[in-house]
């Protein structure tokens, strides 16, 4: 997941209004957010790699 503006603003609600905030709030305390750099980093060196097109689906986590 990317740590964008719209996490932010899910971490900064309350409980009533975004029930699964918690979730939300433990991936960014636990380090479980990419930074948008690190994620577009991640995606060109995959986009411009040997491995790219050898699976239908890539998980970028695995880069």
């Amino acid at each position: 997941m990317i740590d964008t503006d719209m996490q932010a603003a899910i971490r900064a609600t309350t409980e009533a209004q975004f029930t699964m905030r918690e979730r939300f709030v433990g991936l960014k305390q636990s380090g479980g957010l990419s930074s948008p750099e690190d994620c577009a980093r991640r995606l060109v060196e995959h986009l411009t790699g040997p491995a790219f097109g050898a699976a239908p689906v890539t998980d970028l986590r695995d880069f």
